[in-house]
């Protein structure tokens, strides 16, 4: 069953949406978009330090990304909707009501130039960086990329955060709220750029969540190695979306074209 559930949803893209009110302040959705059966994470936590939130007011949409340098935020290309208008980088643990200060405006994207939203069996090319005007909120800090292919196999645990849903069966919502939990790698070459989290009903990543991160502690400092790309979304009535698998963007697959365009918008 679980293997039939998997081919039918195989194609499945993780939606970035949440809808924000008219004046642009974020609001608790009703049906769409934080991690499922995740814990809060706290503003000074290692996760919270590094995790941020991505808005765009006037389309209304969120994603996550990780801090990776002073102004650079690594998240997925499926978040940086061309018709964009304010996408802003969110500096809290929580994106509703969140203050002008904790914010800061996307001044420039860099999207993979073989992105596609088809999905392509062999490899994807699901990742873009961002750079904010100004610096951090104070108390964030870059978590370093990790590029050693090797530090990521199947059966290891990593740690995930997002500001997606957290509830996913019949009345869907959370969304907006930083959260964490762990998932198990089921396949970390399930494509040439891309691993595979396997998930349940009560743990994993969902809409809103894209672009996060999949973190490894790495002698005692948390390292990103994925990027939250798509997962399952089953088209059967009553049954939950984000029940089984989620796929990340491997950075390692993509360590050049990452420094090289960290090195240009630098």
């Amino acid at each position: 069953m679980k293997n039939f559930l998997l081919l039918i949803s195989a194609t499945a893209m993780l939606a970035a949406c949440a809808p924000a009110d008219m004046n642009g302040s974020f609001v608790q959705p009703d049906s769409q978009d934080n991690i499922v059966g995740g814990e809060p994470v706290g503003r000074l936590s290692a996760i919270g330090r590094s995790t941020v939130g991505i808005y765009e007011s006037k389309i209304g949409y969120i994603c996550t990304g990780t801090l990776v340098a002073k102004n650079i935020v690594l998240t997925a290309a499926h978040c940086v909707d061309p018709k964009a208008k304010d996408l802003r980088i969110i500096f809290a643990a929580d994106m509703k009501g969140v203050a002008k200060e904790r914010t800061r405006k996307v001044t420039n994207a860099i999207v993979h130039e073989k992105y596609t939203d088809k999905v392509v069996a062999q490899e994807m090319f699901d990742i873009a960086l961002l750079k904010f005007e100004g610096e951090p909120v104070i108390g964030y800090t870059p978590a370093k990329i990790l590029f050693d292919s090797s530090a990521v196999y199947s059966g290891m645990k990593t740690i995930v955060a997002g500001y997606g849903l957290n509830r996913t069966a019949i009345v869907q919502g959370g969304a907006g709220t930083l959260r964490t939990t762990n998932l198990e790698v089921d396949n970390a070459n399930y494509s040439n750029t891309e691993a595979l989290l396997g998930q349940s009903t009560s743990r994993g990543i969902c809409s809103g969540d894209s672009g996060g991160p999949a973190y490894l502690q790495v002698n005692g400092e948390l390292q990103v190695w994925g990027v939250a790309s798509r997962g399952d979304s089953i088209p059967i009535p009553l049954i939950p979306k984000c029940m089984l698998f989620s796929i990340f963007t491997r950075v390692s697959a993509h360590q050049g074209w990452i420094v090289d365009n960290m090195n240009l918008l630098k």
